[in-house]
């Protein structure tokens, strides 16, 4: 296998086969051998399962899309109709995401299970990745804990296929590729990896760059490389701008290289706080809303990071470490530093979640190096590969109902949400304006006419911003709105207390044109237009539609 990766011209940067991964001890299991192989591919099939027995119920009915995808599904939805993110609609965020979804989109079509299926990939992925880099810290069996902790310990409460999972897949292969040797070819794969996080999440390719000429510097100076430091940094410097530049180069020349950046640099430094979904006050909200089974995963996830990222180190300022293991810890404690660092000034549980996966090789390593017997392995594997496959099989045995929509039939844990959505699918028909509950206009078929796919109450949502809301509305005549209370019915007297609310016009054109017609269990309201002609009528009746699932407990 060497020798073919060798003649292909990947010598350079496939992990070396031949050397043992782990540290002293891991005899017999070594990284390109195909015991190491198998497992790396048996938890990628595990994470791939268990995620997808969260977010289908068998055989293949998709739970309803929610959270970010369906936000960049709109967006890509909108590119479909020839708009330009940053020119036509808000973006803030690189468009890596939205040009990967409006791809999938124009392959499969708008379906339910499209979001979902993706982030079963990703979950394979990371699983995969998780392992390889696990392989050059742990020995044989205990490189299997970073992935079972991360299928039990994160996936349950990161279920989005996000533009945050796509930078840490980046991430963790700018990793493995660093973390036997560094040649040429490697710090070039690194710079390659450091512009598709970029491509992202911004501030993830920036500071994944940034961990990495750190690297690169400590490497150096600690004898463990030899070269001129300035040559390196250069190529890394050079491939990561030249990557982010070529994917970005159609946007930079369409929308102008001042509105890009406006929108990707000047507003998040400006505004992205001003929500308190974007602060600090997000961290560890969100627990009593959570099933049992999810518990787990939030402890994980809320007590590894950032706490063992200062912990590794320290380790690696005070104890003496073999050099291949010492460089291996260098690269995944900066790359997870670095992850973190991106999300660390609005650290929601998502968001954790999402750079959380460095941060379960080193609990692994720690762990391993200072447990007094095997009993610590078989509780850090055996606890995740239980809630692993238990998890799953309790969302499978809970309550659900079933919709027929344009994007296929869709699935429901939740009664009053499917009862919002079943009043929507009556009173709306496919391709018809829409503004309001972001997943209920991919399910139905529907489309947002506005520039803006939600809207605060502080200074996030822009004067010109609802200015354009309403004057698209108006254009489009939309029929139906869904809105959740914050947007519809603040008073006067709260909008005057808070100045950072500018939603104050918009609320005035609902009032003036729309009329509060239901207000569903969930807390949102639906709208409709004064001129039209409502014709009272009840839910129409479908068998499938009231189907339940296994009469176990919610």
């Amino acid at each position: 296998m060497a020798l073919s990766l060798k003649a292909a011209g990947l010598g350079d940067i496939a992990p070396a086969i031949d050397a043992k991964a782990g540290p002293a001890g891991s005899a017999g299991f070594q990284f390109g051998s195909s015991s190491s192989q198998f497992l790396a591919a048996a938890l990628a099939a595990l994470a791939f399962a268990s995620c997808f027995c969260q977010m289908f119920i068998l055989p293949r009915i998709p739970l309803i899309p929610w959270g970010d995808p369906v936000l960049f599904l709109q967006n890509a939805m909108r590119m479909s109709r020839g708009q330009l993110a940053y020119r036509d609609f808000f973006e803030f965020v690189t468009p890596g995401i939205d040009v990967t979804y409006d791809a999938l989109l124009r392959i499969f079509g708008a379906r339910a299970w499209l979001p979902n299926l993706l982030m079963c990939v990703l979950a394979a992925a990371v699983a995969l990745i998780l392992t390889l880099v696990a392989r050059h810290i742990l020995p044989g069996k205990y490189a299997a804990v970073p992935a079972l902790l991360f299928i039990a310990g994160v996936l349950p409460i990161s279920l989005y296929a996000t533009h945050h999972w796509f930078s840490t897949l980046a991430g963790l292969a700018a990793a493995l590729v660093l973390i036997d040797k560094t040649t040429t070819a490697r710090i070039v794969a690194a710079g390659i990896f450091c512009g598709i996080a970029a491509c992202f999440t911004q501030t993830a390719g920036a500071a994944l760059f940034a961990a990495i000429l750190i690297f690169l510097v400590w490497e150096r100076e600690g004898g463990l490389a030899q070269g001129g430091i300035g040559k390196r940094l250069g190529m890394l410097a050079t491939t990561t701008a030249a990557t982010f530049a070529i994917f970005n180069a159609y946007f930079l020349v369409k929308v102008g290289a001042a509105k890009f950046f406006y929108f990707t640099l000047v507003f998040p430094l400006r505004y992205f706080r001003s929500p308190g979904f974007n602060t600090l006050r997000i961290y560890g909200t969100g627990l009593r809303e959570l099933p049992s089974s999810r518990i787990f995963a939030f402890g994980v996830v809320h007590l590894l990071v950032p706490l063992i990222y200062f912990v590794a180190i320290g380790l690696l300022w005070t104890i003496s470490l073999p050099r291949k293991e010492k460089r291996a810890m260098a690269v995944v404690t900066l790359v997870g530093l670095a992850l973190f660092a991106s999300v660390a000034l609005g650290p929601s549980p998502l968001r954790l979640a999402t750079v959380t996966p460095p941060a379960l090789i080193l609990f692994a390593f720690l762990s391993h190096r200072y447990a007094k017997s095997s009993f610590a392995f078989y509780v850090a594997a055996g606890v995740p590969l239980i809630l692993a496959v238990a998890i799953p099989v309790r969302m499978q045995f809970h309550q659900h109902w079933f919709l027929d929509s344009p994007s296929g039939r869709i699935a429901f844990l939740d009664r009053a949400r499917y009862d919002e959505f079943q009043w929507a699918s009556v009173h709306t028909r496919p391709n018809q304006p829409f503004f309001g509950n972001e997943p209920m206009w991919y399910a139905l078929g529907l489309w947002d006419p506005t520039p803006l796919y939600f809207t605060t109450n502080t200074e996030f949502t822009r004067p010109e911003q609802v200015q354009a809301i309403i004057a698209a509305i108006e254009n489009s005549r939309v029929p139906v709105m869904v809105l959740i209370p914050d947007t519809s019915q603040a008073t006067s007297e709260i909008a005057r207390a808070n100045p950072a609310d500018h939603m104050g016009p918009f609320r005035a054109y609902l009032r003036q044109n729309y009329h509060l017609d239901t207000r569903f269990a969930t807390g949102d309201e639906a709208w409709i237009r004064n001129e039209l002609q409502r014709e009272i009528q009840p839910p129409i009746p479908q068998k499938m539609n009231a189907m339940k699932g296994p009469t176990a407990r919610p």
